[in-house]
């Protein structure tokens, strides 16, 4: 593979790799991505400092610190390793991180990420949420299955697009009033009984509130972009807020 120095992109996913030394020479190197096996180290990443996109996805990874000196770096994928410290990401110029169903409880290197516009932290012990705040530049966030119950971090999120709380333990909406440029907001299986707090949300075209509290959804009738709400596993009994142009997905049970 060392004379393949012209090799702007590698696609390695799905096999049985557990040595990613012969990729070190690869200089030219922008893009890679061997998720899904059997790479426990990153060391010979840190002489290619041209990647842009690097996705170890499902691999034995335990230690990021060779990621560091990639300086071009823009989009991460480590989700489903082994990973508890992403410190040495401090600083880079990540625009898309994904570190899903790790064993991270630690965050706050996420507030020193100011180039963030899309971040996925789901199905980690994550122990305070505070650095989130400073990602005032995140256009998607999700936080699914955290353990999160207040969701005040998020308020200054005003960019935000697309948000998902799915299972989580949320029942205060509140702090999600102000996010005026949301589209897309999943909240299904949390502890939600009011949507009051979402009723200036006019952006929003695909809800997803199934396996609330829900008893009326009236709040819901001033959302006029609105073309997908998935209301399953409430209580609601009665949809008449929508009239004769209720929009898809709309129910209370299936």
């Amino acid at each position: 593979m060392q004379h393949l120095i012209g090799l702007h992109t590698l696609i390695l996913t799905q096999n049985s790799l557990s040595d990613l030394s012969p990729v070190s020479g690869l200089t030219a190197l922008s893009h890679l991505d061997v998720d899904h096996n059997l790479v426990e180290d990153l060391t010979p990443l840190g002489r290619l400092g041209g990647l842009a996109f690097v996705d170890v996805a499902h691999n034995r990874v335990q230690d990021v610190g060779p990621l560091a000196r990639l300086r071009a770096l823009e989009t991460l994928n480590v989700d489903g390793n082994e990973i508890q410290d992403l410190s040495p990401l401090q600083g880079l110029s990540l625009r898309s991180l994904r570190a899903v169903q790790s064993e991270i409880d630690d965050i706050g290197v996420v507030a020193t990420l100011a180039n963030l516009t899309k971040l996925d932290l789901s199905r980690n012990p994550i122990s305070r949420f505070t650095p989130l705040s400073r990602l005032t530049g995140l256009e998607e966030l999700v936080l699914e299955d955290c353990g999160l119950t207040d969701i005040t971090v998020l308020r200054d999120l005003v960019n935000l697009k697309w948000l998902s709380l799915n299972g989580n333990s949320v029942t205060d909406l509140s702090p999600l009033s102000g996010l005026s440029s949301l589209e897309h907001l999943d909240l299904r299986h949390n502890e939600i009984g009011d949507l009051f707090a979402l009723t200036g949300l006019s952006e929003v075209t695909t809800l997803a509130l199934i396996g609330n509290h829900l008893e009326e959804i009236d709040a819901l009738a001033s959302m006029t972009a609105l073309e997908t709400a998935a209301l399953q596993e409430n209580v609601i009994s009665d949809v008449s807020t929508f009239g004769e142009s209720a929009p898809s997905g709309v129910g209370s049970a299936g």
